[in-house]
């Protein structure tokens, strides 16, 4: 696996208020956004910590004291991290604080953080907490701690799941063993009716993760134990973005071997796509590399185009200039797919910060569908148009639809 690269303390602080952010638009995005928390919590490490270090954290003490928690005063920052109010140097300083405790005080103080009353701090303490106590003794977190792995807040079973990963590390057997007796035990059984687990989902998929790169044949097998539909859950969360070139073959052929086919586009364009936002070179680079065939190629740019868009158009307004960006880099490389991510790209395009701005994305994609375009370049947004208040506007749109049955499809849609 490539080496983490990491960004000054001051950039680390402002992610950190952005993951958080993130988070609460989107738990499905969990994984990325809090490693890439963890990336520049260790950035802020490796440089000396912030610019305040010697200043009194939560408790009222210096960063290496170890007087108790003030566990108002942590609530209270919890609460303001997660409406991203906080400031973000205290947030850090409760972070270097809690670096200085051991693995068995972090324990203790995670069991007392238990017995209080934390509604408004929606898991992010008990998250801080096993954070470092993961980062220094997974094997105790786990075997301390594994009876949260179903809590309410996404992010603690993630931790747990990390810890798992993070023991694999240190001795794949033991962890591995220690996973299997949890599931035999019966407490990762499915409660729903479908008969899947999320939680056991997303433990295998930690686990595989680190299994894969020690022993690519280890993690095949115990991938084929699970039933198909958890495989592609399994898989469909595995990033190619720290993956030397090899193992991103080797992830690509995993999937190839053990997913049907109407599967394995779908799960390599999501492990292409997810974590490579709006540099389309990238995707490029990893398609070339896993030797992605033309239905494969088709979903990655779907994929791409779609999650890009969606986050872009959170951060900033979208441009004219953007959607050109994504049908020049399409035509180079699936020309037969450019209507369809121009389609994509404007339909993520309109979300609830810009979903007035319909009618402007509907005008560029006449222009796009009058200039020889298909109808995939206007029914991506006219599903959109749909579930908005922009009926006449829709109602126009879906009129240059070429095609009668659907053309007629929709205008009944919307009588």
């Amino acid at each position: 696996m490539k080496p983490l690269h990491f960004l000054p303390p001051a950039i680390a602080l402002a992610i950190a208020g952005l993951w958080v952010g993130n988070l609460r638009r989107s738990i499905a995005s969990l994984d990325e956004q809090s490693d890439l928390l963890e990336k520049h919590i260790a950035a802020a490490r490796a440089t000396g910590g912030t610019e305040d270090s010697a200043q009194s954290g939560v408790a009222g003490s210096t960063a290496g004291d170890k007087k108790p928690i003030d566990w108002k005063q942590a609530v209270l920052l919890m609460a303001e991290t997660w409406e991203g109010v906080d400031d973000n140097r205290a947030t850090m300083r409760f972070h270097e604080q809690l670096r200085t405790f051991t693995p068995d005080e972090l324990c203790s103080l995670l069991k007392e953080c238990q017995t209080l009353d934390l509604r408004e701090d929606f898991g992010l303490l008990e998250s801080a907490i096993l954070l470092h106590l993961v980062e220094k003794a997974p094997e105790m977190a786990l075997k301390n701690f594994f009876d949260l792995r179903d809590h309410p807040q996404s992010i603690i079973g993630w931790r747990l799941s990390k810890a798992l990963a993070a023991w694999s590390k240190q001795d794949a057997a033991a962890a591995t063993a220690w996973f299997d007796q949890q599931i035999a035990a019966g407490l990762l059984d499915s409660k729903s009716l479908d008969g899947k687990n999320p939680t056991r989902v997303q433990f295998e998929r930690s686990l595989l993760e680190v299994l894969f790169l020690a022993d690519s044949q280890a993690a095949a097998q115990r991938l084929a134990n699970l039933p198909l539909d958890q495989r592609k859950e399994v898989l469909s969360g595995v990033s190619y973005n720290d993956l030397e070139e090899k193992d991103q073959m080797n992830l690509a052929n995993l999937a190839r071997q053990q997913l049907p086919q109407k599967d394995q586009a779908e799960v390599i364009a999501r492990g292409i796509s997810n974590t490579i936002i709006g540099d389309y070179s990238k995707i490029t680079a990893s398609m070339n590399r896993i030797q992605a065939s033309p239905t494969e190629r088709a979903a990655c740019i779907d994929r791409a185009v779609k999650v890009s868009f969606n986050m872009l158009s959170f951060q900033r307004q979208i441009t004219p200039e953007d959607v050109e960006k994504v049908r020049a880099w399409t035509l180079s490389e699936a020309p037969e797919a450019t209507d369809r991510a121009t389609g994509i790209a404007l339909a993520n395009a309109v979300n609830a910060k810009n979903y007035k701005r319909f009618s402007e994305f509907a005008d560029l994609a006449e222009r796009y569908h009058q200039a020889g375009g298909g109808d995939e370049v206007i029914l991506p947004l006219l599903e959109k148009g749909l579930a908005t208040e922009n009926k006449e506007r829709t109602r126009k749109l879906a009129e240059r639809i070429s095609d009668e049955k659907r053309r007629n499809d929709f205008l009944k849609k919307l009588n």
